[in-house]
């Protein structure tokens, strides 16, 4: 099968290029490219022609591929260049109900050891999410939600298992909206309000159950994008 030429559409900052390591850089720029569809599902990226892009020996090129096929964003069969994974409505939904899975365990695991200090921190990431925010910064205060409602839970794999799944997730949606993902701010919001309130009553069962609901009904309007746009680089492999 005929692949994709590489290309490389990459905008390089030089702010954050000063604040990481050059691996960390290069996984951010490709992640971001992937992201928002400059790179191109399909899409093979020689390690070479990257490492001239940023001035780098290939060594910390390797590195960054290791960890983009860490994360789902890059496949690489033996002895071949990694490849942009493709998109599929299928992959999208496994996605989200293993989200639904993990992060439902991950609230059941941290609500004993939840206490005031992080409920008044959940409730103040409420409290701005209820201010007129533009969607980037809904998104920061959704992510900062979630991360320190799971981190009583001290689940190290699972907390790790549930941002990988997050950044997939956060890939395929912005991907199928042409960079803008997906606008339930309002929604999402009274469905943390929810998540809250049984945390602060000590209802376990009931805080799991709305925490998988919560990540579902996401996974319900990524489906509903998907049908009303149905991307060309989904319906129709490259070559």
């Amino acid at each position: 099968m005929v692949r994709k030429k590489t290309v490389l559409p990459l905008r390089v900052s030089e702010e954050l290029q000063q604040r990481r390591t050059a691996p960390d850089y290069i996984v951010a720029v490709l992640r971001e490219a992937i992201y928002e569809g400059s790179l191109e599902d399909g899409a093979i990226l020689n390690q070479v022609a990257v490492a001239e892009h940023f001035g780098v020996s290939r060594v910390p090129v390797r590195e960054a591929m290791r960890q983009l096929q860490a994360e789902g964003l890059l496949s690489a069969e033996a002895h071949r260049r990694p490849i942009v994974r493709r998109l599929t409505l299928e992959r999208v939904m496994e996605i989200f109900d293993l989200r639904a899975m993990i992060e439902g365990y991950l609230v059941e695991k941290a609500m004993p050891n939840i206490d005031e200090k992080v409920i008044a921190q959940l409730a103040g990431f409420i409290e701005l999410m209820h201010e007129p925010l533009d969607h980037n910064a809904w998104l920061s205060l959704n992510a900062e939600f979630h991360q320190v409602l799971y981190e009583p839970s001290d689940a190290t794999t699972a907390l790790e298992l549930a941002n990988q799944l997050r950044g997939r997730a956060e890939r395929y949606l912005r991907m199928w909206s042409e960079g803008q993902g997906i606008h339930r701010n309002a929604e999402a919001t009274r469905e943390h309000e929810r998540i809250l309130e049984y945390v602060r009553n000590g209802d376990v069962a009931s805080a799991r159950r709305e925490v998988e609901q919560h990540i579902l009904h996401t996974r319900d309007e990524a489906v509903r994008m998907y049908r009303n746009q149905r991307p060309k680089a989904i319906v129709e492999p490259a070559g």
